[in-house]
């Protein structure tokens, strides 16, 4: 790929968040998923830039899995990740049902399976419902899901009391649930999760 930058560095990069390496990887695979995404559907350069990006989360999420083994080059295995994305995507957008055939993913088994898509889906909705409730909330909810104890919450928030961070906690959970359930991508997530 680069003389500088081995295919295992990528690897390394993405886990820990290398920009330099990230950089590199961008420079030298973002033209190939631009011509992907404009072959596959005429997608146009802002689609691609989510391609990439989303194929960075996904690839993240699977080299976190002590079980995952990289089989193939890296860049291989990247441009799979980033046109399993396109065709999911593309699939949906189509409203097609047909999900992509076992024989395709036994001929490319770097392939994901649309639940990987459709998860990163849901944390993408997610994450920008997260940004829509305000600061308090965000910081209540994300110290939650960090399993944060109450009295650690209600320390670190200046709250009067552990009753006034439950109550507040569930307000704030349910202006989430709100807001995920208020954005037009949510109706779409449900029909194609059924």
């Amino acid at each position: 790929m680069n003389g500088d930058i081995t295919e295992k560095d990528f690897v390394h990069a993405i886990t820990v968040g290398d920009r330099k390496a990230l950089t590199t990887l961008y420079q030298l695979m973002m033209p190939v998923i631009r011509r992907l995404v404009s072959e596959l559907g005429n997608g146009v350069e802002a689609d691609a830039q989510d391609v990439f990006q989303d194929a960075v989360i996904i690839i993240y999420e699977k080299m976190k899995d002590p079980a995952f083994v990289l089989s193939s080059k890296f860049s291989t295995y990247f441009y799979s990740v980033c046109r399993n994305i396109r065709l999911t995507r593309i699939q949906k957008k189509s409203g097609n049902e047909r999900s992509i055939s076992n024989e395709l993913l036994a001929e490319h088994p770097a392939f994901l399976h649309e639940m990987d898509i459709l998860e990163l889906d849901r944390r993408k909705l997610f994450e920008k419902a997260m940004l829509k409730i305000g600061i308090d909330c965000r910081k209540l909810l994300q110290l939650h899901f960090l399993k944060t104890p109450i009295p650690i919450i209600v320390q670190q928030l200046g709250f009067r009391s552990e009753g006034y961070a439950r109550r507040r906690k569930h307000q704030c959970k349910e202006r989430l649930i709100d807001m995920v359930k208020q954005d037009p991508a949510y109706i779409e997530l449900l029909t194609n999760d059924r």
